[in-house]
């Protein structure tokens, strides 16, 4: 039994993996920010995100980012974005700027947000990933994050959630080893 609890609860453990593509969503008052590639977020309230459709996963309790932004904050500042999952936000990330003025134009450095974010667990099948900026808003010429959207660089992780009878099968499992060692003990 104890065997056969431990194999069932790993069984059910699965991760999704997607790429931000053409179907991404981006808010910004200027259209063309959203229009590039990458789209650019600089005011508080702008968001890029995307939905995943039909991951198969029930609930998910674990977002991990791999995420190719281009950087073009300057030295002194940092942009700051709460990451939400359905609307429900399972943490933030601050991105510290690391461009010069070169010619009154700030430079721009790709660099990858890796992060990961664990959180109660969030129903499914569907999921909308967004990045809201919460950070002040960065002044015009100044700086800004650009998301990669071209269905290669930037990907989102999501790990399914554990069902409850999975944990409590796993937990009876290894209340029988214990009881096991202590009884050969």
């Amino acid at each position: 039994m104890v065997v056969a609890a431990l194999g069932f609860s790993t069984a059910n453990a699965s991760s999704v993996t997607r790429f931000f593509d053409a179907a991404y969503e981006c808010q910004n008052p200027d259209p063309f920010a959203c229009a590039t590639e990458p789209a650019t977020i600089w005011n508080m309230g702008d968001s890029f995100g995307e939905d995943f459709t039909g991951t198969g996963l029930a609930s998910v309790f674990q977002l991990s980012l791999n995420t190719l932004i281009d950087n073009a904050l300057l030295v002194d500042q940092t942009e700051t974005f709460d990451v939400s999952i359905n609307t429900i936000v399972v943490g933030s990330v601050s991105v510290p700027g690391v461009a010069v003025l070169q010619a009154g134009v700030p430079t721009h450095t790709p660099q990858t947000l890796t992060q990961a974010f664990d959180f109660s667990p969030i129903s499914g099948p569907d999921y909308n990933v967004l990045f809201t900026v919460t950070s002040d808003t960065i002044g015009p010429g100044l700086g800004t994050i650009g998301f990669d959207h071209d269905g290669e660089s930037s990907s989102v992780t999501l790990t399914e959630a554990p069902e409850p009878g999975t944990m409590l099968l796993l937990g009876v499992g290894l209340l029988g080893l214990v009881i096991r060692r202590m009884r050969t003990a």
